[in-house]
């Protein structure tokens, strides 16, 4: 049997609080027939950012029309990083907790502005 020597923890939902309402609800967009109309727009673009297929910039700038120009892209930004809440204070400690026998490392699919906004928390 093998010895286990690095634990590797996900960064969404594991390390961090996620709320995938935030975005919508930072740009004031509240009603489902109102989100319904960007979900498959946007929701194209996410796959692409999420997965590296897209820088940041490129993101935003492919978000940008989507709203028919109606928020910055300073706001678009803001509102897509306001998914990320806080860490999750348990698994934080649990870590903390592992780290003292093991290696641990973090393996996320997330992009890179909510691994930055993430290390800000």
């Amino acid at each position: 049997m093998k010895k286990i020597e690095t634990i590797i923890f996900d960064l969404g939902r594991v390390l961090m609080h996620i709320d995938f309402d935030a975005f919508p609800n930072k740009l004031e967009i509240f009603s489902e027939d109102e989100r319904a109309a960007y979900r498959p727009h946007v929701g194209k673009l996410w796959k692409l950012y999420e997965t590296g297929k897209m820088a940041t910039e490129e993101f935003i700038d492919a978000l940008f029309p989507i709203f028919n120009d109606k928020f910055s892209k300073a706001q678009l930004l803001e509102a897509w990083n306001s998914i990320i809440v806080e860490e999750n204070k348990e698994i934080v400690l649990l870590v903390a907790e592992i780290q003292k026998k093991y290696v641990t490392a973090i393996l996320s699919n997330t992009s890179k502005s909510h691994w930055e906004r993430s290390l800000k928390i």
